[in-house]
C-alpha cells in the first residue's frame, strides 16, 4: 500500500510537470524571440508549485533529501527512487500524447514544430565526448537548481518567499536550457507518442540521453545536499 500511495502520487508530480511543460510550448510558441522564452521560464514554475503545496513526489525534487533519512535502508530508499521514476514517467507521457492529439485535433501546426525543434536539445546528436559531458553537466546544474528551489520552499515562511523560491532557480535553469529528466521525457513522448517505428529507430539514443539526464540531476542533487549540510546545518534539523 505504501509504494501504491507513492506511485500514484508520483504520476500526480508527472502531470503537474506536464501541465508546466504546455505553458512553456505555448509561451515558446505564440510569443517571439527572448520574450517568449523568459515567459514560458516562468510558467514552466507552476509545475514544482503545484508540487511543493500539493507534496506530491517528484524524484528530482526529493532525491538530495531521502538520503538525509538515517533511518530507511539503501534498498527501501532505492526503491523510492525507482517508483518515483516510474510514476513521474507515467505521468508526463500520459500528458504528453493526449497533448499532442489535442494540438493534432486542433491543427496547432506552430507547437507541433516547436516542441520537435525542443527535442534536438533534449537528447544527444552524437557520442562525442563534449556532447555527452554537455548533457551530464546541464543535467547536473539543473539536479543543483531544483534542490535549491525544494529547500527554499521548506524554509521559507510566508507564501511570498515560497513561490520567489521556487520561481528564481527553477525559471532560471529552464531560461538556461538546463536538462530535466522528467521534462524531457514529456517532451518527448509529445514527439515520439505511439509512432513506433520513430521510437524504434531512436530507442539507442533517446535511452541512452535520458540515462546521461537523470545520472546528472541526481549526481546534481545530491551535491548540493552536501554543500548545504556542511555550510547551514542548523535549517536541516526541522526538515
Amino acid at each position: 500500500m505504501k509504494y501504491l500511495k507513492s506511485l500514484f502520487s508520483s504520476i500526480a508530480s508527472g502531470i503537474y510537470i506536464a501541465i508546466g511543460g504546455i505553458l512553456f510550448c505555448y509561451c515558446v510558441t505564440f510569443i517571439p524571440g527572448f520574450l517568449g522564452k523568459l515567459c514560458g521560464s516562468l510558467a514552466f514554475c507552476v509545475g514544482l508549485t503545484l508540487i511543493s503545496y500539493t507534496k506530491t513526489k517528484l524524484v528530482t525534487g526529493r532525491v538530495g533529501f531521502l538520503f538525509n533519512r538515517s533511518n530507511e535502508s539503501v534498498a527501501s530508499k532505492s526503491i523510492d527512487i525507482i517508483i518515483m521514476l516510474i510514476g513521474n514517467f507515467i505521468g508526463v507521457y500520459i500528458i504528453g500524447v493526449f497533448f499532442y492529439y489535442v494540438c493534432t485535433w486542433l491543427n496547432t501546426v506552430e507547437i507541433i514544430e516547436k516542441v520537435t525543434s525542443i527535442i534536438e536539445t533534449k537528447t544527444l546528436q552524437n557520442f562525442t565526448f563534449s556532447s555527452i559531458s554537455k548533457l551530464l553537466i546541464d543535467s547536473m546544474l539543473c539536479g543543483a537548481f531544483v534542490y535549491i528551489a525544494v529547500l527554499g520552499f521548506k524554509v521559507s515562511k510566508t507564501i511570498s518567499s515560497q513561490l520567489l523560491s521556487i520561481i528564481l532557480p527553477i525559471g532560471l535553469f529552464c531560461l538556461f536550457g538546463f536538462q530535466h529528466c522528467v521534462a524531457n521525457v514529456f517532451y518527448l513522448s509529445f514527439v515520439f507518442n505511439f509512432n513506433f517505428d520513430l521510437i524504434a529507430s531512436s530507442i539507442l539514443t533517446l535511452t541512452i540521453s535520458i540515462l546521461i539526464t537523470i545520472l546528472g540531476n541526481f549526481i546534481g542533487s545530491l551535491i548540493t545536499n552536501t554543500i548545504a549540510k556542511s555550510n547551514f546545518s542548523r535549517i536541516f534539523t526541522n526538515l
